[in-house]
């Protein structure tokens, strides 16, 4: 008994995806579908919409037809914009359109908007009533300020009342100003002592000190010319030199405070004589904080 083709119902599919067709009997020879050849091939794959035509052959020779229609069904709107960029501590809101579409987020947020405040990827995966998913990405880029760091904080060699904060410029960070800053005189309260637009020199003095009577700590605070925001530097202190008389005559002990900011292997301490050259007197360990100079003479040091 002959038993015609048949093909399933009409199938629809979602933009991108391919429809297979298959007659619901195996029991052909041969197939023809649409303006292809006769051949053994008893399904038909293709992502257009139209009509699919099927002419099946059975064993004896009898021949029947069938045909479906492929429907391709649009993609949901998913479009989050070009990339974006926003300031440090702020934030954007990322919309990726309304319902009747459902959402779901790289972050497993399932609204149709988020808000964000950190850098990174962002993609959106966007499904309709049909399920047909669509997907949209988009970077944000947070402005963070560039932390310049302090190259060295330094007495100037005139005088005890003047310290030099030096550092070096570095292009391309958005800088738009320096602003230098002393600890006053309670613990993490600060002061500016100098101010500074990127094309100027890169060094402040600070001549309102006495390194006589302390060390003073000092810290380089970078202003973003886009966003104004503000990133600080590692703190340095100075080194504090003291001396008191030794336990013999003319004999002199110094002492001092670590310089704090850049790691060091050593320190020269150079005594200044009234008539003489500057001379190196000892090189020693950065973790060495004392010294006694027993050369009996009347001399002023530097470390």
């Amino acid at each position: 008994m002959n038993v015609p083709v048949r093909l399933q119902r009409d199938i629809s599919i979602c933009r991108g995806e391919r429809a297979t067709v298959e007659p619901t009997s195996t029991a052909f020879s041969e197939y023809k579908w649409g303006n292809e050849p006769w051949g053994t091939q008893a399904s038909f794959s293709t992502s257009q919409a139209g009509k699919i035509v099927l002419e099946a052959k059975d064993n004896l020779g009898c021949k029947s037809s069938d045909v479906i229609e492929i429907t391709v069904l649009e993609l949901p709107m998913a479009t989050l914009g070009p990339d974006k960029t926003i300031c440090l501590d702020s934030n954007i809101i990322l919309d990726a359109g309304s319902r009747p579409y459902t959402y779901f987020w790289s972050n497993s947020e399932t609204t149709p908007t988020i808000m964000v405040s950190s850098e990174g990827n962002y993609s959106v995966t966007v499904t309709d009533n049909n399920n047909c998913k669509n997907v949209d990405t988009v970077y944000v880029t947070v402005f963070k300020p560039y932390a310049e760091q302090i190259g060295l904080v330094t007495i100037d060699s005139t005088t005890a009342s003047k310290v030099i904060i030096a550092w070096n410029r570095h292009a391309g960070n958005r800088t738009a100003s320096y602003e230098v800053q002393r600890e006053d005189s309670a613990t993490n309260s600060w002061k500016a002592v100098g101010i500074k637009v990127f094309s100027e020199s890169s060094c402040v003095v600070d001549d309102s000190v006495d390194l006589n009577v302390h060390s003073y700590r000092y810290k380089l605070v970078t202003i973003d010319s886009t966003c104004g925001n503000r990133a600080e530097s590692t703190i340095h202190r100075t080194i504090h030199l003291q001396t008191s008389s030794g336990t013999q005559p003319g004999w002199v002990n110094l002492y001092w405070n670590n310089y704090e900011g850049n790691e060091s292997d050593s320190y020269k301490l150079v005594r200044f004589v009234d008539g003489h050259d500057p001379e190196v007197i000892a090189s020693l360990s950065s973790k060495e904080t004392t010294y006694t100079d027993y050369t009996k003479s009347t001399s002023q040091y530097r470390i």
